[in-house]
């Protein structure tokens, strides 16, 4: 089976490796974050937030630096993972890492 790279167009090289269906899922967290949060706060946190894995139900999203993730982890998870389970109808846990995928 070939493989097409154009039906990939709007993927970042992360994202071709998660399934459609999770991805699907945070494409629309994403959509809700835009909503949710004021546009200061949605610009700094969110707007590089990356989804990078998936493993057991567990998402790991990359944060652009150090400084935004534990914002993202300490004041933001609890909506973040609401949003989550409200869009998928089941509780979703969400790992925290920065972009250059070093835990903090």
């Amino acid at each position: 089976m070939s493989h097409d790279p154009s039906l990939n167009h709007h993927s970042k090289p992360s994202e071709e490796k998660i399934d459609p269906e999770t991805l699907s899922l945070w494409r629309s967290a994403q959509d809700e974050f835009i909503r949710q949060y004021p546009r200061e706060v949605y610009d700094r946190h969110f707007r590089h937030l990356r989804l990078v894995s998936t493993e057991n139900g567990t998402l790991t999203v990359a944060a652009v630096d150090k400084q935004s993730r534990e914002w993202l982890a300490l004041r933001l998870d609890k909506s973040l993972r609401r949003t989550l389970k409200r869009l998928a109808g089941r509780d979703v846990e969400v790992k925290y890492e920065v972009t250059n995928g070093k835990q903090t």
